[in-house]
């Protein structure tokens, strides 16, 4: 959690967890936030008012700005997770007696919401066999 300044943490009983889990869940609710097919999402000034408003929500102080860029670690971290999953499944019956990842990251099942916008990229491997037909 050291994306968080320290400053915003002087009072000792504002935990960073929980301080995440409540960014999450008022972004969550505010679809302009984080949904690119939200049309509020194009327009940057209501998504700047949203951010503000969100932070005046949460427990410490910050910027709207920190809080947007708080979110993009968030969401990148938990891209990185999802993306492990994703690849531990199994493709076919050959595969199905490895397990499954099964992140630890506490704030992997609060973020869940994002699976829908979180689109894989395609490597270069894939790109070439595309190219192909």
């Amino acid at each position: 959690m050291s994306d968080l300044k320290n400053e915003y943490f002087l009072d000792e009983s504002v935990n960073e967890d929980n301080v995440d889990i409540e960014l999450i869940r008022l972004v969550k609710v505010n679809l302009g936030l984080w949904d690119k097919s939200s049309k509020k999402y194009s327009n940057i000034l209501e998504r700047d008012m949203a951010w503000e408003s969100v932070v005046s929500l949460l427990p410490i102080e910050m910027t709207g700005t920190d809080a947007a860029k708080r979110f993009r670690t968030l969401q990148t971290t938990f891209g990185r997770y999802y993306k492990k999953v994703r690849e531990s499944q199994p493709r076919s019956d050959a595969g199905s007696n490895w397990p499954i990842y099964q992140p630890d990251w506490p704030l992997y099942e609060e973020l869940l919401f994002l699976i829908d916008v979180i689109k894989p990229r395609l490597i270069q491997s894939q790109i070439h066999l595309l190219s192909q037909y």
